[in-house]
């Protein structure tokens, strides 16, 4: 074994001890009422989850859109329960999913948790629309609930899937109604795709960001207008 085979030994050990803590952050703080599913590849990471949940208890926010639902929207139905708990004003918390299959199995798992009062798990088909790179692009068409979507304050973007095209996800700041101040987590940063359409949105507005070194990255935004 060489000196390069050990370097590489201690890095996954780290990860591994990184990942173990995460979850005994969210097994302590949210007390889960049913199992979590078990994990995928598509799967957001348990260090992920624990910055959803600060960022949460942080920023309380009370209109929450995530793009790409899954065990996310199950821990950050959890982190709102307990903001909920001691704040009379109810956050209104959607979640979106291209896929019909998809969002069902969410709306079972958001039953199984008892979170039915908190989460709400909806079916956005893609279609055409039109952003500020002067093209057509495939995204969540959402027309039905823009009475809802107002003033967005916490947003999640995990979807849709970047095999589906290049920069599927860019639509999502320039075509939704987001409050001053608001909390954008982005995941996959690490992927070329959505370093650029960071730097696409940085043109757009004026925002503050920081990188974390998580799995396969995160970028955290704040709009500052």
């Amino acid at each position: 074994m060489d000196k390069q085979d050990l370097v590489q030994i201690r890095k996954l050990l780290k990860d591994s001890e990184r990942v173990h803590e995460a979850w005994l952050n969210l097994y302590h703080t949210l007390h889960f009422r049913a199992p979590l599913p078990l994990k995928n590849p598509y799967m957001a990471s348990p260090e992920l989850l624990v910055l959803l949940v600060n960022l949460i208890h942080e920023h309380k926010p009370r209109m929450i859109l995530e793009l790409g639902s899954g065990l996310s929207s199950i821990i950050l139905g959890y982190a709102l329960e307990q903001l909920q708990g001691s704040d009379a004003r109810r956050a209104c918390f959607l979640t979106v999913d291209h896929d019909l299959h998809h969002v069902q199995k969410t709306v079972d798992m958001v039953k199984l948790h008892g979170l039915g009062d908190v989460v709400r798990a909806i079916h956005a088909p893609l279609s055409p629309v039109r952003t500020p790179l002067k093209d057509n692009r495939f995204w969540y068409n959402l027309s039905v609930y823009q009475h809802i979507l107002v003033d967005i304050d916490f947003l999640v973007v995990d979807g849709p899937p970047g095999h589906m095209g290049s920069m599927m996800r860019y639509p999502a700041v320039p075509n939704l109604n987001l409050k001053h101040g608001a909390i954008i987590v982005v995941d996959d940063t690490y992927r070329s795709d959505e370093r650029k359409m960071i730097d696409e949105w940085m043109s757009l507005s004026n925002f503050e960001r920081e990188d974390y070194d998580i799995e396969k990255g995160v970028t955290v935004l704040q709009l500052i207008k």
